[in-house]
């Protein structure tokens, strides 16, 4: 199993190797990073999966990607210590939230993990294995993130307490949750930093994708991405889809290849990729239902074929909100003769704007239909829902869930299914009490007050202590900065423009072999340093 370019770099002849495309995140060329081949699944391998617990199915399909990169006992071990964050024992449990036109909604809750969002099933795997490669390597990673809510979060819960990670987290001032806000800025650890910036979502992923392509300062402080930019992230997301269609069907239906429907609130699209690439592997899925909001990128082109940016507006399902979903580029290689792919993805990024051929567009209504599901609908449905199925969704979720009610009740689009499907599992992607402005909007104070905030079982009691807890503040990146370069000065110096602790112990053998300065460390320091110091980063760092 070896991996390659969206673009085509690595695509003909050796590729390249996981622990590389992890650890680098963006390949040369500016694409993502895929398997040259995905490998396939038989009835017989599925079936024999069904009944297993959710680490055993994980550890049967990430193998398939790992093993000629990453030891067996290593595998188990990462999936073994990144599922024991998590509060439900089967991982993740499956509600049923009614019927529409005789199909069966069932809830799949995503949201069990350490920061109450899907995001930790990727991050737990993906930031352990970074971890695994760096002490491997005997140096520190460094991991940018940009998050729009429920990534920065994530990722910081699973690399706050490894021993050669640090991460920078980036997030929009005032367009995510407070909670989502507390998760991040009530981590006082030296290994992690975070930033507000003004902007929008994904206003920060162009910088990032500047400094993570150099390869100067990547290969100086081993910079990385665990966004769904990354592989690891998408290889572990795949997971859940398999262990889903096993949990939802009876082992007949497994045999028959009976097929479901998955409905995925969809922004930068990294979750609908993962499901493409399972259903690509051999799961049986009928069609991925992509509920969106506002921000309707994915929906626009699915209606004219044009994949145009536009504008960003705030909604109240912030964690969607995005304006060019970077892993459409995923899903342009996975349904296309791959070659297309470079001139497609530059031209978008030269002119914010590119027709897609017919025989892609083709193969993407094969596999996704679209739906456009905003602010009042998204509110009226966890109404609805809590209403006549006493289940809250969170305002993602909702966004799916009234997705696939609007896929369910379409008859014209039911006729065109190949085969018949009984059950559309909708991805509950985050826990509601992250979002209190949208609770409170739909359901009322009252209904937050004493059902959420005060509730036994649907305000976490990690989540409530966060409201008491301390904030670690540090300066936002304004608009009319070069953010850029500001980040890249950020890899080096702290919030403050000072060196890290960290920095200056290893500087400091430096400058003795350089003779740049000299210095006295230890107790009863009487010594007077003299000359100029020059304090370079760590590569360490």
């Amino acid at each position: 199993m070896q991996f390659c370019s969206t673009r085509g770099f690595g695509r003909d002849g050796a590729g390249f190797g996981l622990e590389e495309c992890l650890m680098t995140g963006y390949a040369k060329d500016g694409g993502l990073f895929m398997p040259q081949r995905l490998p396939k699944l038989s009835v017989e391998e599925l079936a024999s999966w069904h009944g297993l617990a959710f680490q055993d199915v994980a550890f049967n399909v990430l193998t398939k990607f790992t093993r000629d990169h990453l030891p067996e006992h290593a595998l188990k071990a990462i999936i073994e210590e990144a599922f024991e964050t998590f509060s439900a024992k089967e991982i993740v449990p499956i509600v049923d939230i009614g019927d529409a036109k005789a199909k069966r909604l069932i809830s799949a809750e995503l949201f069990h993990g350490p920061t109450y969002s899907f995001k930790d099933f990727g991050q737990q795997i993906l930031c352990r294995m970074l971890d695994y490669y760096a002490r491997k390597r005997s140096r520190t990673c460094t991991v940018l993130v940009s998050t729009t809510g429920d990534t920065g979060p994530a990722a910081i819960a699973a690399i706050k307490d490894t021993k050669k990670l640090r991460i920078i987290c980036f997030y929009p001032k005032g367009q995510i949750s407070r909670l989502q806000e507390l998760q991040m800025t009530t981590v006082d650890a030296s290994n992690v930093k975070v930033y507000p910036f003004q902007g929008g979502g994904d206003d920060m992923d162009f910088p990032i994708k500047t400094i993570t392509s150099d390869a100067k300062i990547q290969s100086e402080y081993a910079l990385t991405s665990v966004n769904s930019i990354n592989i690891g992230r998408i290889l572990a997301q795949t997971v859940h889809y398999i262990y889903l269609y096993l949990k939802v069907l009876s082992l007949e239906s497994v045999k028959s290849r009976e097929e479901v429907v998955f409905s995925v609130p969809t922004g930068a699209m990294g979750n609908v990729t993962a499901g493409l690439v399972a259903g690509l592997m051999g799961l049986p899925v009928s069609k991925f239902v992509c509920g969106v909001n506002a921000n309707d990128i994915l929906h626009r082109t699915m209606l004219t074929g044009e994949f145009r940016k536009k504008d960003m507006e705030r909604t109240l399902s912030e964690a969607i909100n995005i304006q060019v979903p970077y892993n459409f580029e995923r899903v342009l290689y996975l349904l296309n003769d791959q070659k297309s792919v470079k001139p497609l993805m530059e031209a978008m990024e030269a002119k914010g704007s590119v027709q897609i051929p017919e025989k892609i567009f083709s193969n993407l209504k094969k596999w996704i239909v679209t739906s456009r599901v905003e602010d009042v609908e998204m509110l009226n449905t966890i109404k609805t829902i809590q209403k006549h199925q006493k289940y809250l969704p969170d305002p993602h979720s909702a966004v799916g869930i009234a997705a696939a009610i609007k896929f369910a009740n379409d008859e014209a689009l039911q006729q065109h299914l190949q085969t018949p499907v009984s059950k559309i599992v909708c991805l509950a992607t985050a826990h509601p009490c992250k979002f209190e402005r949208a609770i409170r909007k739909a359901l009322g104070d009252h209904f937050w007050d004493q059902n959420v905030l005060n509730g036994v079982d649907m305000m976490g009691g990690s989540a409530k202590l966060l409201l008491s807890l301390p904030e670690v503040n540090r300066p936002v990146f304004a608009k009319g900065q070069n953010w850029t370069e500001r980040l890249r000065s950020v890899v080096v110096f702290d919030s403050d423009g000072a060196l890290s602790t960290s920095t200056r112990s290893r500087s400091c053998s430096k400058l003795h072999k350089t003779t740049l300065g000299i210095f006295a460390l230890g107790l009863g320091l009487t010594g007077v340093v003299v000359g100029y110091l020059f304090w370079p980063r760590s590569r360490s760092e």
